[in-house]
């Protein structure tokens, strides 16, 4: 999970980005759909941009599917962490010198914005091309975290980027005042489910100890 302290003058705030592994999500399913797939249409952050590789892919899990995250010469990218080709984890590949992902087993590589194959190495023919694309998630770089919209990861049909919702998330408007905000930025993996989670961070009392 991420946490994020922030202190300030009028205000003493504990801020958590949110919970991004959830285990419980996968678990149960109302009407057909798992909780996992009615949580999926929303922002989830997946690190802190002074903590993450920029130099090779990342493998991390989003509600309960494997993601890929990586930094393409110029902005985040992120997908689901398969080839389409032989299912090989892309995250176990490179970041090509043109900011595309290669997938370790064959050399294939993609476009982190369109998805598209970018080169074969095998057959690097158009026609061949155009019968592989990965999934890619749109991605956004807000303060100082890395925020991935998740509905293409269970192919929520009509599902567009909620821009208005990542505002509130990544706290944009109290970035945007003249407040002197100190923060203290956080990760660590826990072998825990969401609700023992939560009762955790609703505790703030044992931050120093923990």
């Amino acid at each position: 999970f991420f946490l994020r302290i922030l202190n300030m003058k009028l205000l003493n705030m504990q801020r958590t980005a949110r919970v991004v592994v959830v285990l419980l999500l996968s678990l149960k399913c109302v009407h057909g759909l798992s909780l996992a797939q009615r949580w999926s249409e929303t922002w989830w952050p997946v690190g802190f941009t002074e903590t993450l590789n920029n130099k090779s892919p990342q493998a991390i899990t989003l509600l309960g599917a494997p993601v890929v995250v990586w930094y393409d010469k110029s902005e985040w990218r992120a997908s689901l962490d398969r080839c389409p080709h032989r299912f090989a984890r892309l995250s176990e590949g490179r970041i090509t010198s043109h900011g595309a992902i290669e997938c370790p087993y064959h050399g294939w590589s993609f476009s982190g914005t369109t998805g598209e194959c970018l080169k074969i190495p095998q057959d690097n023919t158009q026609e061949q091309k155009a019968c592989a694309r990965i999934t890619t998630l749109p991605t956004r770089e807000r303060n100082g975290m890395v925020f991935v919209w998740t509905a293409p990861l269970y192919d929520i049909k009509d599902s567009e980027p909620n821009e208005e919702a990542l505002k509130r998330i990544a706290m944009d408007e109290l970035f945007a005042t003249d407040v002197t905000v100190v923060g203290t930025d956080y990760s660590r993996d826990l072998p825990m489910d969401a609700t023992m989670l939560a009762e955790n961070v609703l505790d703030p009392s044992h931050l120093p100890f923990t």
